[in-house]
């Protein structure tokens, strides 16, 4: 089917319809236009007679009425012959008489031919003593569908009571259609109130007084779909083509739409295009909208719903077995179809989450948890829901992105790997993140290693020990000597003993590389021992021509010293504190005392390195508050500045 306009109006002016020629009799709207219907199979008066009031020898007595439709009427009647109640239908009195007769005869002829065990049996086909055609069929003890639908509250149709019920009814009608479809024939007017349920169950799908046939071979007495010029059918069930006359268009996907309808009508309680005039329900009926249903009802049935329904018999089911299908696998797995109808819809929340920045991280992980519970409930329940693996895959998918988004790129790796098929482009994402870890995990590594003063601890503190030892004793002893007057050491030889030093420190880097030189840490403390003697041999070179007295270079010589060994503890390692200390204590001391330089300097020398080498050990937990909370302190002995300051934030 091409698609139709706008305007039924001008669907029905180019088809040649008039809506003035539309009656409705019984619910059912009949176009009289469609004249080949009015051709009888074969004439009512060939027929048996069946009743005749007037003679004792009727086959049938008829009693009450049952039911009345468009055309024709339903009696309770009595078949003498086998002493048994049967229904009986015959015309009404005042319906068009050779055309009503065609019409009856035909559906006795269509009824006829359809042995299955959900359509009526026909027992006789007679005529009354009038000539009118009369069809005795079997008498269903029960009420129509449609009377079980009204009954039904609210709050009752989205249980699973009901919907279990009311489900094998419409199955069974299914069925039955599927059957018909299968003999070539079109029902056209399937709705609750053609459905009659027996007093044990039984469900029968009646009221074939509109079938046409869907194909040219066989049943010659019975129109062709295509022949159809008129608009014929219930109003508040028809397919779109049903409500523009469009006999091309029809087919079984026409009978697929009224079990759609059906199967709308006992989840809502009302058909799907009932409104207030009859132009409005056949316009509503020819736009065929996509109706909202309430929540309550379940997803899956939502979408059988809205597939039976599509407005171009292409989107519908293929057949009415096909939609058979579909309710059974609902009925069967419905509290597997429900858990994934559940997680579906809480998908979009998450979804929306995803996009709204880190501060919902935690409502993102409990949501994502629920949902793909749920999914994986629904698959465990039943592994054929491919609706519960596919929103499992989308909801794992987007967790993936997500992930990656955010940096957590193990947490990406972890849901990844649950995905049966993961996406190309997500691997290739998380391949890229992970190879971008991976390098920093490196560079972290080797920057722990750099900076982790436990390599090399026992070197540096026996060559600190050393040295001091040596620095302290000589300087002791060139004080005593120079005071005594046996010998003077002036600034240069001072210079020259400072730059010794920086050779002792040079030679035991080379002769302790794998471990003084494997680190970052120990080759600049190193460097900045090696800075600290060459700073102090210049300070007293320079004060030579500065004409510094020896006294004024010490101080000099020790603030130099407290400068860059500051430098070391507060950058490097806080256990230089205690040279540090020597230094400040050497500066202040030097100054109170200048006569004992040289003393002052080896004393305090020599305490601070074997206080560095045996003495307590000095972090930053040691310092005043201020300093711990600077930047350039260390946490702990193995981590850089940068690192420590990056893990406060």
């Amino acid at each position: 089917m091409g698609p139709y306009t706008h305007d039924l109006e001008a669907e029905w002016g180019a088809r040649g319809i008039d809506f003035a020629t539309i009656r409705v009799a019984g619910g059912t709207a009949i176009g009289t236009s469609f004249t080949r219907l009015a051709h009888p199979t074969q004439p009512a008066a060939l027929l048996a007679l069946l009743i005749d009031p007037s003679s004792e020898s009727s086959q049938i007595r008829l009693a009450g009425t049952l039911g009345e439709g468009g055309m024709g009427v339903v009696r309770l009647g009595q078949q003498v012959a086998l002493d048994r109640m049967v229904a009986v239908k015959t015309l009404k009195d005042d319906v068009d008489g050779e055309r009503a007769a065609a019409q009856l005869l035909r559906e006795a002829h269509v009824t006829g031919s359809l042995e299955h065990p959900n359509v009526v049996p026909i027992y006789a086909l007679g005529c009354d003593a009038a000539g009118r055609p009369v069809i005795v069929m079997k008498r269903i003890e029960g009420r129509s569908w449609s009377q079980l639908i009204a009954a039904a509250t609210p709050e009752l149709r989205p249980t699973d009571e009901y919907l279990r019920e009311q489900l094998e009814i419409l199955i069974q009608v299914a069925r039955a259609t599927h059957f018909s479809h299968e003999k070539g024939i079109l029902h056209r007017d399937i709705k609750p109130d053609n459905v009659m349920i027996g007093s044990f169950g039984e469900v029968y799908l009646v009221d074939f007084g509109i079938a046409v046939r869907s194909r040219d071979d066989g049943l010659a007495w019975l129109p062709r779909a295509q022949d159809v010029d008129s608009v014929e059918g219930t109003p508040a069930y028809m397919a779109p083509e049903m409500a523009v006359g469009s006999g091309a268009d029809l087919g079984v996907r026409s009978d697929v739409y009224l079990l759609g309808a059906a199967l709308h009508e006992l989840l809502t309680g009302s058909p799907p295009h009932l409104a207030p005039t009859l132009l409005a329900t056949l316009t509503r009926a020819f736009t065929s909208t996509a109706h909202e249903y309430p929540s309550a009802v379940p997803r899956p049935l939502v979408d059988i719903c809205h597939r039976a329904m599509s407005r171009f018999p292409g989107d519908r089911f293929e057949s009415a077995a096909a939609f058979e299908h579909a309710l059974s696998e609902y009925r069967e797995h419905r509290v597997s179809l429900r858990i994934a109808a559940d997680a579906a819809d809480r998908l979009p929340r998450l979804i929306e989450l995803m996009g709204g920045g880190a501060d919902a991280a935690d409502e993102i992980h409990d949501l994502f948890t629920e949902i793909r519970a749920g999914f994986q409930q629904a698959v465990r329940a039943w592994s054929g829901n491919e609706a519960a693996r596919t929103g499992l895959a989308e909801t794992l998918e987007r967790m993936v992105e997500h992930c990656l988004d955010t940096g957590a790129v193990e947490s990406a790796a972890a849901h990844l790997r649950e995905l049966s098929s993961p996406p190309a482009h997500l691997r290739e994402r998380l391949d890229a993140q992970l190879e971008k870890k991976r390098a920093e995990e490196a560079r972290s590594l080797q920057l722990a290693h750099d900076t982790d003063l436990s390599i090399g601890a026992r070197d540096r503190r026996t060559f600190s020990a050393i040295a001091g030892v040596i620095w302290g004793l000589l300087c002791i002893g060139i004080g005593l000597a120079g005071r005594s007057g046996a010998d003077w050491v002036g600034h240069a030889t001072f210079a020259a003993v400072n730059l010794s030093f920086v050779a002792a420190i040079t030679i035991f880097r080379l002769v302790r590389r794998e471990t003084i030189g494997a680190t970052a840490a120990n080759r600049r403390l190193a460097l900045l021992a090696s800075t600290t003697f060459v700073v102090q041999a210049l300070v007293w070179l320079l004060s030579v021509p500065l004409a510094m007295s020896t006294q004024a270079t010490a101080v000099m010589h020790n603030f130099h010293g407290a400068l860059i060994w500051g430098i070391v503890t507060f950058t490097i390692d806080p256990g230089w504190a205690w040279i540090l200390l020597a230094h400040v204590l050497s500066t202040t001391t030097g100054l109170l005392l200048p006569g004992y330089s040289f003393e002052i300097i080896g004393g305090c020398g020599l305490f601070g390195s074997l206080a560095v080498a045996f003495g307590p050990r000095i972090t930053a937990a040691s310092f005043p508050t201020f300093l711990r909370e600077s930047a350039f302190v260390l946490d702990e002995p193995t981590r850089s500045p940068r690192s420590a300051k990056a893990s406060r934030h």
